[in-house]
C-alpha cells in the first residue's frame, strides 16, 4: 500500500479516467486515500466526457430546450455516468428479472430523448442515440413481455415500448408471432374511440383516493368518472411495427434477411446476421434537425409544419377487418388473430404526399412559445387536408389531420410525434373515418416529412401498394 500511495493523486486520476467505471467503486474502497480521489464530481465529469456518449452540456430535451440545470455545479455527474453503467451492465447480464428493470428502461429513455440538435443528420449524429443502438441491437430485452399487475406493470409496458418504438425493428420483430400481436393491437376497433381521440392514447382514471387506474384500452363500454389522457406507447410501437416491416422489407432482403411469411424470427440460424437496422423509424432519425440561427422560441413555426410530406396507411379488406372485429359486437377479451396468419391475408400500403402550409397559430397557455399551429395541404389532385400541431400537457407532441376528396372530408388521422420537435422521424398513429361509426375502418399510418437524404432512402427500400407476406 505504501508503493501504491506514493503514486501523485494527479497520476491516479489519469489511471482512473482510463478504466471502466464499473470497476471504480471496488477501487476506492481500497484507500481512503483513493475513495477522496475518485469521490469528487471534477473526476466523474471528466470521467462521463470520456464515454462514447454526448455532452450533457449540449443537449436538448423533447421541447427543444435545454435539459442541463442552470447552475453547471448542480449536475450530479457520478449519479448520471452510474445509472448509465448500471443500466448496461443489466442489458449486457440479460437479467431480465433484474429489480434494476423500470430504472434501466428510464435510464435509456433518458438518453434517447435528452440529446443535442443537429443541423443535418449527415453531418453530427447524437452519440447517446448510437450507444443504445449499440446496446440493445442485439438484446432481447426489448421483446420481453414481463406479466407483472398494479401501476409498475404498466409504467414498465410502457417505457419498454417507447424505447422500441425509437430503436426500431427487433430481430424477433421480423418473426410471424410478434407481427401478428402487433397487427391484432393495431385493428382491434375498440382502442379507437372519442375519450382517446381515435388515436394512440390511454385513459388513466383517478380514484378517490387519488390513485392512477389505467384504463383497459380494450375495454367495451364508455369510461366514467374523471380520467387523464396520456400517450399509449404499446399501441404506438404495434402501428410502428407493422408500418416498419413495409418500410424495410427491401432491405432486409438487401441484407441477405431472409422474410417469409411463417418465418418464427426464434431462430438464430435463420437471422444470426440480424443487427441494427438504420431506417428512418428508427434511433437516429429521433434526433431534432434546426437549421442554423432558428428559434424554436420566436418562430411561428417552431414544429417545422410547412412544407412537403408523406403519408404512408395500411389497411386490409373491410369484410375481414370487421370479421376479426365479430361485427363491432366484439365485448370484453381477446380477439382471435389467426386472420393474420392465413396464406390469403394481404395488407395493402397506400401513400399520399401533400405540401402543407400553416393556417393559423393559435395561443397555448401551457405552452406560451409553442402555439397551437392549424394547417392545410395543397394537392395537384385536389386532395382536401387540414389539421393542426400542439403540445399536450405531457410534453408530448400530437398532431391531428382530416382529408378528403370531392369537396368532402372523409377520413382523419390521430396520432404521436415520436422523435424531438422538428425530428425526421416523424408521426406515427391511427386513422379511421370522420364519422367515426361503429363499423368504420381503422388502420396505422406513418406522416414524416420529405427531405432529400429520406426520399433517397425510401426509394430504395419502399414497395408501394404491396404487401409483405
Amino acid at each position: 500500500m505504501t508503493k501504491l500511495a506514493a503514486i501523485p493523486p494527479e497520476v491516479v486520476e489519469q489511471i482512473v479516467l482510463l478504466a471502466d467505471p464499473l470497476d471504480l467503486s471496488a477501487f476506492s474502497r481500497t484507500s481512503s486515500l483513493y475513495h477522496s480521489i475518485i469521490n469528487n464530481q471534477r473526476l466523474w465529469q471528466a470521467l462521463y466526457l470520456t464515454q462514447s456518449l454526448d455532452d450533457p452540456r449540449t443537449c436538448q430535451d423533447l421541447y427543444g430546450r435545454s435539459s442541463f440545470p442552470v447552475s453547471a455545479s448542480s449536475f450530479d455527474w457520478k449519479g448520471a455516468l452510474q445509472r448509465i453503467i448500471r443500466a448496461r451492465k443489466v442489458i449486457q447480464a440479460r437479467t431480465l428479472w433484474s429489480k434494476d428493470r423500470i430504472s434501466t428502461l428510464q435510464t435509456l429513455l433518458h438518453l434517447i430523448t435528452n440529446i443535442p440538435a443537429t443541423t443535418s443528420l449527415t453531418e453530427s449524429i447524437s452519440l447517446n442515440l448510437a450507444w443504445v443502438a449499440a446496446l440493445l441491437q442485439n438484446s432481447i430485452y426489448l421483446d420481453v413481455k414481463l406479466i407483472e399487475d398494479g401501476p409498475e406493470g404498466v409504467e414498465e409496458d410502457q417505457l419498454r415500448a417507447r424505447i422500441h418504438c425509437c430503436f426500431g425493428l427487433t430481430k424477433l420483430d421480423l418473426g410471424q408471432m410478434n407481427q401478428t400481436n402487433s397487427r391484432a393491437y393495431v385493428y382491434d376497433m375498440r382502442v379507437y374511440r372519442g375519450e382517446t381521440d381515435f388515436g394512440p392514447f390511454m385513459l388513466v382514471r383517478d380514484d378517490e383516493e387519488g390513485i392512477d387506474d389505467v384504463v383497459d384500452p380494450f375495454q367495451a363500454f364508455p369510461v366514467v368518472g374523471r380520467s387523464r389522457k396520456l400517450v399509449n406507447w404499446v399501441h404506438v410501437q404495434a402501428i410502428h411495427h407493422v408500418m416498419s416491416m413495409h418500410i424495410v422489407k427491401e432491405r432486409l432482403e438487401e441484407l441477405g434477411l431472409r422474410y417469409e411469411k411463417g418465418t418464427s424470427g426464434e431462430d438464430e440460424d435463420e437471422l444470426k446476421d440480424f443487427a441494427f437496422v438504420h431506417y428512418p423509424m428508427s434511433l437516429p432519425y429521433c434526433q431534432s434537425v434546426i437549421p442554423e440561427g432558428f428559434d424554436l422560441d420566436t418562430a411561428v413555426d417552431w414544429a417545422g409544419v410547412e412544407g412537403m410530406w408523406k403519408c404512408y396507411f395500411c389497411y386490409f379488406d373491410h369484410r375481414e377487418l370487421m370479421l376479426f372485429n365479430r361485427y363491432g359486437m366484439s365485448g370484453q377479451g381477446p380477439l382471435d388473430a389467426s386472420i393474420f396468419e392465413q396464406s390469403s391475408f394481404r395488407e395493402v400500403v397506400h401513400t399520399l404526399i401533400v405540401d402543407i402550409h400553416i393556417t393559423e397559430a393559435e395561443s397555448d397557455p401551457l405552452h406560451p412559445t409553442r402555439p397551437k399551429l392549424h394547417f392545410a395541404g395543397d394537392d395537384p389532385a385536389t386532395l382536401l387536408f387540414s389539421g393542426w400541431v400542439g403540445y399536450r400537457p405531457d410534453d408530448q407532441i400530437q398532431w391531428y389531420f382530416e382529408y378528403g376528396e370531392n369537396g368532402e372530408m372523409t377520413w382523419s388521422s390521430s396520432g404521436i410525434q415520436v422523435g424531438a420537435v422538428r425530428s425526421p422521424f416523424g408521426v406515427v398513429g391511427g386513422w379511421t373515418a370522420v364519422n367515426h361509426t361503429q363499423l368504420s375502418p381503422v388502420g396505422p399510418f406513418w406522416f414524416h416529412k420529405v427531405n432529400d437524404a429520406i426520399v433517397q432512402q425510401l426509394d430504395e427500400v419502399e414497395s408501394d401498394n404491396e404487401s409483405i407476406d
